[in-house]
């Protein structure tokens, strides 16, 4: 049984709110039971080779990095959840060497499932200079998204992919999720116009921008507020 309410599944989005803190939220979100079961149905379903088309769409540039780049890589995830995306590259591209490391928060580090030294989990960032930085629909739950994206550029990394990103060409705005059982979560839509601008201000350049194919109803939002679809953002760290 799937933690996302059925009833009225398209209308994901509620409000329009200056911050975080105007959002009535409820329940115990990401360190909840119903998230960490999510979360373990995308792990087995990764490792068991049970992805779908949007799941398999939203790693085609990662994948398509890693070939690229061809030698033993280090890989930060940061939000990867009990590691799903670590399981479908490992299944994608048997042969490759790499570190992979996922970032996320206390609880979820705690609980999730073990595999081998290759992936390793942690609550902050470690030493080393990583040759991706990947984040898939995770940025958007943070409330100081420019804090945390100055420290992921900060990495250096040769490679910054914001995949499933909530882009908007409005200015930022946080709405309040209401389709994950038990829980109200703020949640950001993100100028694309101003993560471009930061990623400037630490001498990345914007190389890719695509819309996934899954199109958002948001028709009870203004239209200028509207996102349509999720991005991919893919920034190149220049070389001088």
């Amino acid at each position: 049984m799937s933690i996302f309410r059925r009833r009225n599944a398209d209308a994901i989005w509620q409000g329009v709110y200056r911050s975080f803190a105007e959002v009535p939220s409820a329940g115990a979100g990401f360190a909840g039971d119903v998230w960490a079961e999510h979360l373990s149905r995308q792990h087995e379903a990764a490792r068991s080779g049970a992805w779908n088309d949007e799941f398999v769409h939203e790693h085609e540039a990662l994948l398509l990095l890693i070939c690229l780049i061809g030698r033993p890589l280090h890989i930060v995830d940061y939000g990867g959840g009990y590691g799903a995306s670590y399981h479908y590259v490992r299944a994608m591209l048997p042969n490759v060497l790499m570190r992979y490391d996922v970032v996320e928060v206390p609880a979820v580090v705690a609980a999730a499932p073990r595999s081998g030294d290759e992936l390793r989990f942690s609550t902050s960032f470690d030493d080393g200079v990583p040759d991706i930085v990947f984040v898939k629909s995770a940025l958007q739950y943070v409330e100081d998204y420019r804090g945390t994206l100055a420290s992921l550029f900060g990495l250096a990394s040769r490679f910054v992919l914001l995949e499933k990103f909530s882009g908007v060409t409005s200015a930022s705005y946080v709405s309040a999720q209401r389709n994950v059982e038990g829980s109200v979560f703020p949640y950001w839509f993100l100028s694309i116009d101003e993560i471009t601008g930061i990623a400037k201000d630490a001498r990345y350049d914007c190389v890719l921008h695509r819309r996934l194919a899954r199109m958002y109803d948001q028709s009870e939002f203004p239209v200028e507020l509207r996102m349509g679809q999720a991005s991919t953002l893919l920034f190149a760290r220049k070389s001088s």
